[in-house]
């Protein structure tokens, strides 16, 4: 597991890539909360961020955290994960609509 990226305040729970191996060239964002994962705390995105539904191709988790994609939003349908990090998605390449963190 990669320690927790601090934000000032907040805590990096994951970063996601537009292309596979976590390049840069296409853009990524971030995720961070008030805590990481080993607190016991849960934390979910459950709509993306504008622009980035259904085109996540890889991931890295921070804070202690696993991490879930899921397929449709509100933590619904099929599921990847829980996992620490993905170079490629397979057949979730270009397909999440929300995220949970655990």
């Amino acid at each position: 597991m990669i320690a927790a990226v601090t934000d000032g305040s907040q805590v990096v729970l994951g970063r996601f890539y537009d292309d596979p191996y976590k390049q840069l060239t296409d853009g990524w964002f971030q995720v961070t909360a008030t805590s990481g994962c080993d607190t016991g705390t849960n934390w979910e995105l459950g709509v993306m961020p504008s622009g980035w539904n259904d085109r996540i191709s890889s991931f890295q988790a921070y804070a202690s955290c696993d991490i879930r994609l899921y397929w449709d939003g509100g933590l619904t349908g099929p599921v990847y994960g829980p996992s620490t990090g993905a170079n490629t998605l397979g057949s979730f390449d270009n397909q999440t609509s929300s995220i949970g963190f655990s």
